[in-house]
């Protein structure tokens, strides 16, 4: 991944659902990366680093709905990657 993308990722969008591609997207954060959780709808837990976490100053969000204005907008994104 990191010769794809030297820095790490900007933003990880967890939409996968299984508990793996959640701390997938963890061990992926850099600093400043916003993350969001998506596709996880079960009730299991992860851990996080505290002190990581801190100084990382990342941003996470959780996301339950969505619109199909958004879902066009993530299709068109895809499509250009």
């Amino acid at each position: 991944m990191y010769r794809i993308i030297p820095r790490g990722p900007d933003l990880v969008v967890e939409a996968a659902g299984p508990i793996e591609a959640v701390k997938l997207m963890v061990e992926l954060r850099r600093r400043g990366t916003r993350w969001n959780l998506f596709g996880i709808t079960t009730h299991e837990t992860f851990e996080l680093d505290g002190g990581r976490t801190h100084f990382l100053e990342g941003r996470m969000d959780a996301s339950f709905g969505t619109t199909p204005l958004a879902m066009q907008k993530a299709i068109r994104l895809m499509r250009a990657a």
